[in-house]
């Protein structure tokens, strides 16, 4: 449960006013990637304790993701989760170590 400082008033989404930048500034204010962060970035993947590669596409968004920010620190401060499942029918090929019920 989310704590509420008595000392700061609450507010509302409809009682606070975020002025948003225009389209054209956002246009703007948009620079190439920092190629010269890439070794570092990559580096900084690489000396995590997992096998190199073992991440896949993670660790090409975590790459990119440095670059666009133009840190070795990157950060996420609006995170989303989004969950997809499918039947593809691996379950009868007998490839898995669970019948088809457990992963669905």
């Amino acid at each position: 449960m989310r704590q509420v400082n008595p000392q700061i008033p609450a507010f509302t989404e409809t009682q606070v006013s975020v002025e948003r930048p225009s389209v054209p500034f956002i246009i703007e204010s948009i620079q190439p990637v920092a190629e010269h962060l890439r070794p570092g970035a990559q580096q900084k993947i690489d000396n995590k304790t997992k096998p190199l590669g073992a991440l896949g596409k993670l660790e090409e968004l975590a790459l990119q993701l440095s670059l666009i920010q133009n840190s070795l620190n990157p950060r996420i401060d609006r995170k989303f989760l989004f969950v997809f499942a499918g039947d593809h029918g691996i379950a009868e090929e007998g490839v898995l170590a669970f019948p088809a019920e457990v992963p669905a």
